[in-house]
């Protein structure tokens, strides 16, 4: 949930926002993967992927409940 006042707030920087990139085998999935990891990459965002979802890692998947959720 978004807590920003003004939705033309920046959010550069912060850490609480998580990228969630799928990295199959299409040509998009790739692009996201590649954003996602560049971010990462450059401490810009945490990220994961939407696999962890349907593998039912439960551990990453509380994860990011709470990054979702809080």
């Amino acid at each position: 949930m978004n807590t920003n006042k003004s939705p033309n707030t920046c959010l550069c920087g912060v850490s609480e926002y998580m990228v969630l990139a799928c990295s199959g085998t299409c040509d998009l999935s790739k692009v996201t993967d590649r954003v996602a990891s560049k971010l990462r990459d450059n401490k810009v965002r945490k990220m994961n992927y939407l696999a962890v979802v349907g593998a039912g890692i439960e551990k990453s998947i509380e994860n990011l409940k709470l990054r979702i959720f809080s």
